[in-house]
């Protein structure tokens, strides 16, 4: 059995990254063994700290685009999801839908801009196991102020590495003032 359906306008919020995605459009199969997203996209704006659909004069939209599969529709099933963003806002928004320990460090660094890059979401098959978030993002202008160093820096770019626990900052460079890091 299997039943396709065409997603139009929803909105979309993942249990284990709750950031409100609106605007979702794709193709969604509805299988015995299981689901797959084709091509879903999501274009959105960010009006008065909320997501909408609607055009923002003066500001570039946020895209999101994912592709993935279910083995099942229990709990223990496995899943891989790919998903490709482009301009996310970097907001308190996006700290509240982070896990803790990537809570704190954002929370070190206060950081604001925008962000665009990949993260794969893979689950392997089986009761109690762990979700594995990779995620590789880079920064786009963005602006931070280091707790333990308090010189707020702009024009950050370079990339984020996560995975796991493991965080790696690759090509960073920002500047204080005239000063290039």
């Amino acid at each position: 059995l299997r039943a396709e359906l065409t997603a139009r306008g929803i909105e979309i919020t993942y249990a284990n990254f709750p950031y409100r995605v609106v605007n979702v459009e794709g193709q969604i199969a509805l299988k015995d063994d299981g689901i797959e997203f084709h091509e879903m996209r999501a274009r959105m704006w960010m009006k008065d700290g909320v997501e909408t659909a609607e055009e923002v004069p003066g500001q570039a939209p946020a895209e999101i685009w994912m592709n993935g599969m279910t083995d099942g529709y229990l709990r223990e099933s496995a899943y891989k999801l790919y998903f490709d963003i482009r301009n996310l806002p970097v907001t308190p928004k996006l700290r509240a839908a982070l896990q803790s320990g990537a809570q704190n460090v954002y929370d070190m660094f206060s950081p604001s801009g925008s962000v665009s890059g990949k993260v794969e979401v893979v689950k392997e098959p089986g009761p109690d196991l762990p979700i594995v978030h990779n995620i590789e993002m880079e920064m786009q202008s963005c602006s931070a102020t280091f707790k333990p160093f308090p010189y707020p820096v702009t024009d950050a770019t370079g990339k984020i590495i996560l995975r796991g626990d493991d965080l790696r900052i690759i090509g960073a460079r920002c500047r204080h003032k005239d000063a290039w890091f």
